[in-house]
């Protein structure tokens, strides 16, 4: 079986557009992506369909995919809030830096916002929007500090953003304590150092590549009981937990 994966690391949508065409040419028997949006891929994705071709969205769902397999991102916006708001004892300045417009990062913040109203003494107070990489998250963090606003702790749509943050805060000797989502070798560094970064709701990206392949090899064998969506729980990882965590990336 020749399968056709395309991770995140590949930023532009029409460089996904053109890698996806690439694997419909070369005929291959499943299509395995990490979209960098939710919308924009129906066109090529549907020339996959006529081509027969299964195409799973790993991580963040697309319009047109067959079947989306990812974490449950609600979830882990909610695991990311509650230690913070241990953290910080229920109260306090948060700020909130968001990713890409996509599907993941927005559930992330759904479920951070959840709880924060869950805690009236703890308060949102800036919201800003970051990308995919740690230069994203120094521009956040350096807008952060311009903003005048006292902060008291902050959430990060994912770990990349999250080491940005840190990185500027470091450099300013303002230690604020920063949860995000992934759970990347360098964020959990962090956190057995004792921070910035105090904690991250893990993903298992090899769990979701081996559940995608599973749901696409049985979309491909014409399964009426393929699912169309699974999400995989996170787990959080802490000062309580990090021994033993296997990080990743």
């Amino acid at each position: 079986m020749e399968i056709g994966a395309l991770s995140w690391r590949v930023k532009a949508m029409a460089t996904q557009i053109e890698h996806i065409e690439a694997f419909i040419a070369e005929g291959s028997d499943l299509i395995l992506v990490e979209p960098v949006t939710s919308e924009g891929l129906e066109p090529v994705l549907g020339k996959a369909r006529s081509a027969r071709i299964p195409v799973i969205a790993v991580g963040n769902p697309t319009s047109g995919a067959d079947a989306i397999v990812g974490t449950d991102n609600t979830k882990a916006g909610v695991l990311a809030a509650t230690l913070l708001a241990r953290s910080l004892g229920g109260k306090g300045a948060v700020a909130l830096v968001d990713g890409t417009a996509i599907t993941a990062n927005a559930d992330r913040m759904s479920g951070f916002v959840e709880v924060l109203a869950e805690h009236p003494e703890l308060t949102a107070v800036i919201r800003l929007r970051g990308a995919l990489d740690q230069l994203s998250g120094e521009a956040a963090a350096r807008d952060l500090l311009a903003s005048g606003k006292p902060i008291d702790g902050i959430f990060a749509a994912n770990d990349q953003i999250a080491l940005g943050i840190a990185k500027v805060l470091a450099e300013q000797d303002r230690p604020v304590p920063i949860v995000s989502v992934d759970g990347v070798r360098q964020a959990v560094e962090q956190i057995r150092a004792g921070g910035p970064i105090i904690g991250t709701a893990a993903q298992d990206p090899q769990q979701l590549a081996a559940v995608a392949l599973e749901v696409g090899m049985a979309l491909r064998s014409g399964s009426s009981r393929a699912p169309h969506a699974i999400f995989l729980p996170p787990r959080i990882i802490d000062s309580t937990t990090v021994d033993g965590y296997e990080p990743w990336g």
